[in-house]
């Protein structure tokens, strides 16, 4: 189980015009047993792609836990207005604050949002969500040089 999947941590493989994605960053990767329970906190790449930020934010990491006990989703701020009920109710279900009543990974390869058609709208990106992305993905690009350079000043 990869366990770090987001935006940053994908490449876009282009040989031969086969534009496929590869995986990369599997430090936070474990082997897992059926049935086992895990409680690290970890990212939420489809809500990120959706809107180009996290669902749960804020300045520390105690402000981000406090934010996900609240359990509150944001689907009122841009671009969540433009985006199907159906891409709603997954993320809603993905994101269930009881791990029981959250869906299993089965379950949300077989919501209608994933499977019916099965063709993504032709409708370009909103800039609100490339921007996002954009603003996110350096903001981890600061965050781990900064962290690299307090493992340095420590050793």
């Amino acid at each position: 189980m990869h366990r770090d999947l987001k935006p940053e941590n994908f490449l876009l493989v282009n040989k031969d015009d086969d534009f496929s994605l590869k995986a990369i960053d599997f430090g936070l990767s474990v082997f897992f047993k059926p049935g086992q329970i895990f409680t690290d906190v970890v990212g939420v790449i489809l809500y990120i792609l959706l809107s180009g930020v996290p669902p749960f934010w804020a300045e520390t990491q105690q402000g981000i836990f406090d934010a996900v006990l609240k359990g509150h989703i944001d689907f009122d701020s841009d671009p969540w207005p433009l985006i199907s009920v159906s891409a709603k109710d997954l993320i809603r279900k993905m994101l269930c604050m009881q791990p029981s009543e959250r869906l299993t990974a089965h379950e949300v390869l077989c919501h209608p949002w994933i499977c019916e058609n099965g063709v993504a709208p032709d409708r370009a990106l909103d800039p609100v969500v490339l921007s996002r992305v954009k603003q996110f993905s350096a903001m981890n690009k600061l965050k781990k040089m900064a962290l690299r350079i307090c493992v340095q000043i420590l050793l």
